[in-house]
């Protein structure tokens, strides 16, 4: 006689000792038997084969609907236009305001290229700008209406992310074979392409084409250096925004959160985990514990070691006082883009005489074009006089001073000052940090105690 299990009902042999279904050892007891029932007439057995026709019939027509639906379903997350992540909104969108943008070229490069001149004239007009530090301020990631409207109103922020999105969808609506891809190089040779080290740089790809809405022209994809990514990755980059926004605004525990879905979504990217470590140091008042180093070796080598996130690395062996890991990050940094001035600053104050090569420590800032390294590379001078700083040192050190928030140049300035600067708490640490690894041991502990200042 077959057993029943009284908490679940599930059907078990007479012999035995456990429910196979919920696994419970007490509860088995014998199954009543269903009773016998007397032959159906030919009238009867015509009905019941009538019905269960239908029944067969109504499953089968309710399983093509489900399989329908679900395919439906994983085709728009696939494709982007359905969301993976209940945080932020679907990455994609086909909106007829957007897809204008495309024009009605019929070649799709062609395309491409008015859609591009269209959307970088609407920025243009309207007074926006493009977030490329964090410190700038960003907005959470925005769905593809939301962003749409916010192009045609007034002084809106965006980031690579949200534009890449836009121009995707412009050109996907209009029926143009597109792939949405992050970028690895920089606008200008030797420069990074993200400098935030965790927004990320993003392109749309049109054949071998990469279209970048923070560049003038198309460019070719193999000079884009472009990794083409699925709608779930993009997701995970919306994420990271989302995520740094939240930082931003004060509320930490919902940045870590969303960063711990980024991570799920991409989880072979170095942007989640460097901007993981940038919320960890917020946390702590800008210092570095186990979790910041890291997650920032984890970035730097699913970076393919990007310098952007070679100098978060560098930042933070200086607050946490490790120069060897500083010394090798911002040169390495450098090495990767030699043009950028944030990696020639940091190998300026990180130098090392016995890897230097024979290059004067001020050298690395000459290859930089940021509007502030003219003043630094003069301002560096004082650094490396045998006697007095050359007079035009001083005020070049004072615009520096005076035009920046960053720990670097700050740290730079105060070199060339002989004396320290008045800072955020937020970035006191890693100031003090640059100015010891400089040379400055004394500026540095006078940054950290200014009430032994003159004793």
């Amino acid at each position: 006689m077959a057993l029943e299990c009284s908490y679940c009902g599930a059907r078990a042999p007479d012999d035995a000792t456990r429910c196979p279904q919920c696994l419970r050892a007490t509860g088995l007891e014998p199954a009543a038997e269903a009773p016998s029932r007397a032959p159906l007439s030919r009238k009867h057995k015509a009905a019941a084969l009538a019905v269960a026709t239908l029944l067969i019939g109504g499953a089968a027509a309710a399983v093509s609907l489900s399989k329908r639906v679900r395919a439906d379903g994983e085709r728009a997350v696939r494709e982007g236009t359905a969301s993976v992540s209940s945080d932020v909104p679907a990455p994609f969108a086909r909106l007829d305001a957007v897809t204008a943008l495309a024009g009605r070229a019929r070649d799709p490069l062609a395309q491409a290229r008015s859609a591009l001149d269209a959307l970088r004239e609407k920025l243009s007009t309207h007074g926006h700008t493009s977030a490329q530090s964090i410190e700038q301020g960003l907005a959470p990631s925005r769905s593809i209406e939301q962003l749409s409207a916010a192009v045609e109103s007034r002084s809106a922020r965006f980031t690579s992310l949200d534009l890449a999105r836009l121009l995707y969808s412009a050109l996907d609506g209009a029926g143009v074979t597109v792939r949405f891809a992050r970028r690895a190089t920089g606008s200008r040779p030797d420069t990074a392409a993200d400098p935030s080290g965790a927004l990320g740089r993003f392109v749309v790809l049109v054949g071998d084409h990469a279209i970048d809405p923070l560049d003038a022209q198309p460019i070719a994809a193999r000079d884009a250096r472009a990794t083409a990514l699925t709608a779930a990755n993009v997701t995970g980059a919306m994420l990271v925004q989302s995520a740094l926004a939240s930082m931003l605004s004060g509320d930490r525990a919902k940045a870590t959160n969303l960063l711990t879905r980024a991570v799920d979504q991409w989880p072979d990217a170095g942007i989640a985990h460097a901007a993981r470590a940038i919320v960890t140091r917020d946390g702590l008042g800008g210092g570095v514990d186990e979790s910041v180093t890291r997650d920032l070796a984890t970035a730097a080598v699913a970076s393919g070691d990007d310098p952007a996130v070679l100098l978060l690395r560098a930042r933070a062996a200086v607050a946490s006082g490790d120069t060897v890991l500083a010394q090798t990050s911002a040169r390495l940094a450098r090495t990767k883009a030699r043009a950028w001035g944030p990696a020639a600053l940091a190998q300026v104050l990180a130098f090392d005489a016995n890897a230097a090569g024979g290059a004067g420590r001020c050298d690395p800032l000459i290859d930089a074009r940021e509007p502030w390294t003219d003043d630094a590379l003069t301002a560096c001078r004082a650094l490396t006089a045998s006697g007095a700083a050359p007079p035009e040192s001083t005020p070049a050190a004072q615009r520096l001073a005076a035009g920046s928030r960053d720990p670097m140049q700050l740290a730079l300035a105060s070199c060339a000052l002989g004396e320290t600067q008045r800072v955020p708490a937020n970035i006191l640490t890693e100031y003090a940090g640059w100015l010891a690894i400089a040379g400055r041991a004394d500026l540095s502990q006078r940054a950290m105690n200014p009430e032994d200042a003159g004793r």
